[in-house]
């Protein structure tokens, strides 16, 4: 598996599992993570 891609999917599964403890910190944190996530998922798709 690529670089990227992993990093992608831990950044996805750790925002989406912070937005589902609720809160509003969490709320922040899972989308500055969902965020990340989806960049290194673009970088990912970039170069295939």
């Amino acid at each position: 598996m690529d670089n990227d891609l992993k990093l992608a999917a831990i950044f996805g599964a750790v925002g989406f599992v912070a937005m589902l403890i609720g809160g509003n910190v969490f709320w922040v944190i899972g989308g500055i993570a969902l965020i990340i996530g989806v960049v290194f998922f673009v970088k990912w798709l970039v170069r295939q």
